[in-house]
């Protein structure tokens, strides 16, 4: 009889404590942090996610390191044919600052960014900046921008927005992942950009507007592709999520159409190696939750759930899988 108890203790622990690996992109930490905990709670398996970008998570992937990686990088451009990618999270880039005379929301639209990240624009002061918000007293100081160092999804996003509304950008940067002749402040993170920005006044940088909105940073209205400008939010993510464009085995949801529509809405995908074992099933299974079920906790940390089109995505492809 004890040495029954003593086996069963034992598959109870191991049952706990079995679970899966992951990392990748930090722009959906705060949803994975919520639904990792509350997939533990229903099925006993421990989920342990780093939130080290999109490109460091893909790498740790592809070297077995990892069970399941979270990227914000357009997989059709990024990703190989042997890894299956769903479609998990939806959010949004809010472009933030620290202007410590301003309490107002400024505006920006795509030209003006390209050109602050270019770095033809570089005082607050500049006449591109003053006419579109010629309401508010701008300072005569220097524009401190702050980017994310290493391959990011976030950066991804902010420059696919970049390339779709500005032609320039898109003839000579494009959508790409990471900076590579920027001056500025390099961060690895949202949670750093977050703190940088606090810390740095006259300061300008990117990242997800969850994070923005909880450090009570401020964040800048940006102009979308009917000419609205438009601040992150629940209901303008969202109505950019519908507005998403599928091509290429990938969805496009930057600049896209809808007068409600937040210019700068970002999908994250998660990607396993297609495997046929019993572990991959389960990591499959967890998938499906957070794909399906799991999206019922999106909202509670102001991420919109999965469109209808992205979610029968989710589904295509996991059943084709199987």
């Amino acid at each position: 009889m004890i040495r029954y108890l003593i086996l069963c203790i034992v598959c109870t622990v191991s049952t706990l404590t079995a679970g899966f690996e992951g990392a990748g992109a930090s722009l959906p930490e705060l949803f994975f942090n919520q639904i990792f905990n509350e997939y533990q709670k229903q099925e006993g398996t421990t989920i342990n996610y780093s939130a080290i970008g999109s490109g460091r998570g893909m790498t740790l992937l592809k070297n077995n390191k990892v069970d399941f990686a979270a990227t914000d990088i357009s997989p059709s451009e990024s990703l190989g044919p042997a890894l299956l990618k769903i479609p998990a999270v939806v959010s949004g880039i809010a472009i933030s600052y620290n202007l410590p005379e301003i309490s107002s929301n400024i505006r920006l639209d795509g030209p003006v960014i390209a050109q602050i990240f270019a770095q033809k624009i570089t005082r607050w002061n500049d006449s591109k900046l003053i006419k579109l918000n010629p309401k508010i007293n701008l300072p005569n100081k220097p524009i401190k921008i702050i980017y994310r160092g290493s391959d990011s999804g976030t950066t991804y996003h902010l420059t696919s927005f970049l390339s779709r509304s500005t032609p320039k950008w898109k003839s000579n940067t494009g959508a790409v992942s990471k900076f590579v002749t920027i001056k500025g402040i390099r961060v690895e993170s949202n949670s750093e950009m977050s703190d940088t920005i606090k810390q740095t006044s006259y300061s300008i940088g990117y990242l997800d507007w969850q994070t923005a909105i909880k450090h009570k940073l401020k964040i800048a209205s940006i102009k979308n592709k009917e000419n609205i400008f438009q601040l992150p939010s629940f209901n303008t993510i969202n109505q950019a999520s519908k507005f998403a464009e599928k091509a290429n085995n990938t969805f496009i949801t930057t600049f896209v159409r809808g007068k409600s529509s937040y210019p700068i809405t970002s999908l994250t995908w998660l990607v396993i190696n297609e495997k046929k074992d019993q572990k991959n099933d389960s990591i499959k299974k967890l998938i499906w939750w957070i794909t399906h079920e799991g999206q019922l906790y999106a909202e509670e940390n102001q991420f919109p759930p999965l469109s209808t089109t992205m979610m029968a995505e989710a589904t295509n492809r996991l059943h084709s899988n199987q």
